[in-house]
């Protein structure tokens, strides 16, 4: 009879934690200038593979869509989306394990070739979207925001879906002050 019960145990705590390990993580971030970002996240057994990237499916009010695909592992990924000034647009902030990268993603322009000696080009997969690395003054104004950002919105735009310490606004601002912001 013990045997069964352990059995069973097993069986449950199995149940509830194999989705979380092997399917990929999904979510859907309505930001407030319209657009809706679904992000779709590997799972975490994928995370420690090469190869593994995250996809976010833009769409507009206009309904037309954009695609971004940014690296994914263990230690990097993108962690938190912002909305931009224009309506297309919309901030990345992305942990790439030592320091924060932040890509401003506009929708509504084509792509064009990043930098080779950027790390954008490093994380960046595939983009049908314009995407760029963020100027000083727009890390400024990210840094402002999150400032001033409430801890609901802050869950809402969160995309860390998966098993890493959670980021609060406060962390990410504590990390963004130690860390140099490139001057444009």
């Amino acid at each position: 009879m013990q045997k069964h019960i352990i059995k069973l145990i097993f069986l449950g705590v199995f149940l509830v934690i194999a989705p979380n390990l092997l399917m990929p993580k999904v979510k859907n971030i309505d930001l407030s200038n319209g657009l809706r970002i679904h992000v779709t996240k590997p799972h975490w057994w994928r995370d420690i593979f090469p190869e593994a990237n995250t996809k976010m499916r833009v769409e507009m009010k206009s309904g037309r869509k954009g695609n971004v695909s940014l690296w994914q592992d263990v230690f990097d990924g993108p962690i938190y989306v912002l909305p931009g000034t224009n309506t297309n647009a919309f901030f990345c902030l992305y942990d790439f394990d030592t320091c924060y990268c932040l890509f401003r993603i506009d929708s509504g322009l084509p792509f064009q070739p990043v930098p080779t000696n950027s790390r954008l080009y490093r994380i960046l997969f595939t983009s049908d979207c314009y995407i760029r690395e963020a100027t000083y003054f727009e890390w400024h104004e990210v840094m402002d925001e999150l400032q001033k950002t409430s801890s609901s919105d802050f869950s809402r735009q969160r995309m860390r879906l998966d098993l890493r310490v959670r980021e609060t606004p406060q962390s990410i601002l504590n990390r963004l002050r130690s860390q140099t912001v490139p001057p444009d």
